[in-house]
């Protein structure tokens, strides 16, 4: 059989997401707010199973959220519970072509940045003592335009979370999406990183 070249992985993957974007901006209000709450109880499920095993092995982890924009799944509920509990809860920030974590522990913290998406508002004072260290124990709830049952994921094309997880450590990433954009796999490249579970409205799926 014929290997795919880059350039034809790309085309498809382009297509994948052309696809996939025209069928979430067709998403009713209705459909995205029945879906986002049905993913935040199973992010809340996930985060207290977490919670307990961290507790009986006295190992501390964070949260690292994203805030929705267009009709992506919105995880507010969640993050609202996860403050609630008191774990430490994190949002992304762009800096040039990279991406960084900061330490939110309110809505009012954060405002509109790069891409019209709410990112962290950072001070000279503050940006170094609230960032994410490399080191911390995190569960990062990943967006995307769509993914695969394998744990491949499409972004929107710029890289920044490809390039933040080749480089993080300690992590475990979950990629939230709408069961309908759970795809098959396709073939990738060997850069790509792999989601370690995906959650959507009507399923968990752990990637072996």
């Amino acid at each position: 059989m014929k290997k795919d070249t880059g350039d034809e992985q790309e085309i498809r993957k382009k297509s994948l997401r052309g696809i996939s974007l025209e069928k979430r901006k067709n998403y009713s209000k209705e459909y995205v707010d029945f879906a986002s709450d049905s993913i935040c109880h199973k992010v809340v499920e996930l985060v207290e199973r977490w919670d307990l095993l961290e507790k009986e092995n006295a190992e501390p982890f964070v949260l690292c959220f994203y805030a929705a924009t267009g009709n992506e799944v919105s995880l507010w509920r969640a993050f609202e519970y996860a403050v609630k509990k008191q774990i430490p809860v994190y949002f992304p920030k762009v800096h040039g072509e990279d991406m960084e974590f900061y330490l939110v522990n309110h809505r009012s913290q954060l405002q509109e940045g790069a891409f019209h998406i709410l990112e962290p508002i950072l001070t000279q004072e503050t940006q170094e003592s609230i960032k994410l260290s490399c080191e911390s124990k995190k569960l990062i709830l990943v967006p995307g335009v769509a993914f695969s049952t394998s744990g491949q994921r499409i972004g929107y094309g710029k890289g920044f979370y490809d390039r933040y997880l080749s480089k993080a450590r300690n992590y475990i990433a979950v990629g939230i999406t709408y069961d309908e954009l759970l795809l098959e796999p396709w073939l990738g490249d060997s850069w790509d990183i792999i989601m370690n579970e995906i959650i959507t409205e009507k399923r968990k799926v752990t990637i072996q």
